[in-house]
């Protein structure tokens, strides 16, 4: 299957202010707290990550677990490109649309479908919470260089628990499998974890269609504010191809 790209992409004012409705009045406690600063796992080799000092909140759907609070610890400081794209990335035609998301460590087995942005200016998120979204906007994978961004719910009180239910989890070294529409599946590592406040993402960074070859996937993370229905905060995982 060929995408074809029929619209002047925007650079997303943010990755979604959240539409989740609480099952529960409490924050999660399966998600990264909230800190002053990056909750970070230190990467294992070298890759550029954004360094704006905190992150984002982006799906907004909420589900309880009985699970302890991980304790992210290190910080990355590496720096990215910020140069923002004007139209569709070059890059996108080099590689090929992605189709299925595989992270054997985190029971993750989801669906990918092209996304862009919606009238508000945030990252069109799929509604189904069992599917990913890749921005189609930016780099394919396969592409030389470029961030490969996939953006996913947490869980949804209407449909449960979502694709990225423990991305917060994910640990350097965790191996992440994209099949895509041409080209055969590829694979990448993790080398990074980060949460950042959603009022501080460095979408720029997250979003460049230049730079070294990298995946970066998004979703919400940190306490869940029940006035707004949304998480307050973002986890994004960065990963290098093997």
């Amino acid at each position: 299957m060929v995408w074809s790209w029929s619209s002047t992409p925007r650079i997303p004012t943010n990755v979604g202010t959240g539409t989740a409705v609480s099952l529960a009045e409490t924050r999660p406690i399966d998600t990264p707290v909230r800190t002053s600063g990056r909750a970070t796992v230190a990467p294992s080799a070298a890759v550029p990550v954004p360094t704006t000092a905190r992150s984002t909140s982006a799906t907004g759907h909420h589900h309880p677990s009985t699970s302890a609070t991980p304790k992210p610890s290190g910080r990355s400081r590496t720096a990215v490109s910020t140069a923002r794209p004007a139209s569709p990335s070059p890059s996108s035609a080099t590689g090929s649309a992605p189709t299925r998301l595989r992270i054997e460590a985190l029971d993750v087995d989801a669906r990918v479908i092209p996304i862009g942005v919606d009238d508000r200016g945030a990252v069109a998120i799929p509604d189904d919470v069992d599917t990913v979204g890749w921005y189609r906007y930016g780099a394919a994978p396969g592409a030389a260089s470029g961030s490969v961004v996939l953006a996913g719910h947490v869980d949804s009180a209407t449909q449960g628990i979502g694709a990225f239910r423990a991305l917060w989890s994910a640990e350097p070294g965790t191996l992440i499998h994209l099949d895509r529409a041409s080209g055969g599946p590829l694979t990448y590592r993790v080398v990074s974890r980060e949460t950042f406040g959603k009022d501080a993402i460095p979408l720029t960074a997250l979003f460049a269609a230049t730079g070294a070859a990298r995946l970066t996937l998004i979703t919400c993370g940190g306490p869940f504010d029940s006035e707004s229905r949304s998480y307050l905060d973002n986890v994004v995982v960065t990963a290098v191809p093997t």
